[in-house]
């Protein structure tokens, strides 16, 4: 510690607390995907198609959130957002 801060007293510099990571979205499955994108199964199914090497394959009958991330990216927000 400097001679300055000791006088003034101020502490050492100490790390800022992490951010918490927080997700906006849950696993979910399509027909969800869809109903917050404002469109049919078959129709969400051809906006994502483009994309499927990016996104991979579902877990099961979810995408996971980091899916739905990069879903969100490739072709944009959705229209509806839920509150969870």
């Amino acid at each position: 510690m400097k001679k300055d801060e000791a006088q003034k007293g101020v502490s050492p510099k100490t790390e800022p607390p992490k951010a918490e990571k927080h997700t906006l979205f849950r696993a979910c499955t399509l027909a969800v995907l869809a109903a917050l994108y404002g469109v049919s199964i078959p129709t969400f199914k051809k906006m994502i198609k483009p994309h499927l090497k990016k996104i991979g394959k579902r877990a099961g009958n979810l995408f996971t959130t980091r899916q739905i991330l990069t879903i969100v990216k490739c072709i944009g927000p959705p229209c509806i957002i839920l509150p969870w």
